[in-house]
């Protein structure tokens, strides 16, 4: 595989390269066949035609193919297959080199098999079974690889690769622990603070908007002062109360037209579905308590913008 990063064999088990031999291919022959991701994959070759080999795959993913002399191999193993005479495991070290390392090794797994998932849907250990995984293995195609789940590692945030490692170091060996932000100092002007100074302008707008000077303004305001406060409010304040004011006037005409289209419902079916009526009169009612409560909300937002735009007249000369 040209995509391998290399396995280690011993130097005596190497072969030198032998050119193969074509001639022994035929319909029906197993080979090995190059897909058009350039990796060698196992196949059975149906058609020889003027050095033109039909060859299909033997994973069901792969479709067949047509493919010259250079893509196609015969089987590299066939030596241990055809000396019947010869011990099996003799003809496999003559035929290709073993990699070090890749016998049956007891590896022992502290952790239960898929314990990880008690976090997740699941999925990942059917996944492994599936593809032939076997409990207490490691992963791999010779179980070679790792037993155990990879643990996450949380690293702090906005560090670089070199800072997480130190950090990670200290950890292990450890060292002092990652110094922490140090707290905010309160600011002198939160609570006691002197007051800014005043001009002949704030105490206009006091005496024209009714307030006492100095005193501490609420954060929850009371009903009664909602009007007070509304047309005291600041041009983003009287657009967002017009914006309410038309919102509610096209419910109002939605809701009329929803009790017009009930009142010709009812009218089709006087005398005939008692059931029907019923549920219409019911819908009705509704209907009508609701388009009469827009229509006080209406009332209401009307008087407020009404009583911004006087104030707005009397306080900008």
């Amino acid at each position: 595989c040209r995509f391998s990063h290399g396995q280690v064999v011993p130097v005596d088990e190497l072969r030198p390269f032998q050119d193969p031999d074509l001639s022994t291919l035929q319909a029906g022959s197993a080979c090995l066949a190059k897909h058009q991701d350039g990796l060698w994959y196992p196949a059975r070759i149906t058609d020889v035609d003027s050095g033109y080999y039909t060859v299909k795959f033997d994973s069901l993913l792969l479709k067949e193919a047509v493919l010259e002399g250079d893509s196609v191999l015969p089987p590299l193993r066939t030596e241990a297959t055809e000396s019947s005479s010869s011990d099996s495991s003799d003809s496999d070290v003559s035929s290709y080199a073993r990699v070090v390392g890749s016998g049956t090794v007891d590896t022992t797994c502290s952790l239960a098999f898929a314990g990880w998932e008690a976090h997740t849907r699941g999925i990942g250990s059917r996944l492994l079974t599936k593809m032939g995984y076997e409990f207490g293995k490691g992963l791999g195609r010779h179980a070679q690889g790792r037993v155990e789940p990879v643990h996450a590692v949380l690293l702090p945030r906005g560090k670089s690769l070199d800072q997480c490692a130190e950090t990670l170091q200290r950890r292990v060996k450890g060292g002092e622990a990652v110094a922490s932000r140090p707290p905010r100092r309160r600011r002198r002007g939160g609570g006691g603070g002197r007051p800014p100074p005043r001009s002949v302008f704030d105490f206009l707008n006091e005496k024209l908007q009714g307030q006492v000077p100095g005193a501490p303004e609420t954060g929850a305001a009371q009903p009664g002062r909602r009007g007070e406060n509304m047309y005291h409010a600041s041009k983003s304040a009287r657009r967002a109360l017009s914006l309410r004011l038309f919102q509610t006037e096209e419910k109002i005409e939605r809701t009329q037209r929803d009790i017009r289209g009930i009142q010709e419902a009812l009218a089709r079916n006087a005398g005939r579905h008692s059931a029907t009526a019923a549920q219409l009169q019911e819908k009705l009612a509704g209907a009508q308590r609701q388009l009469g409560q827009l229509q006080a909300q209406e009332a209401g937002l009307q008087r407020e913008q009404r009583k911004a735009d006087t104030h707005k007249k009397m306080t900008e000369f």
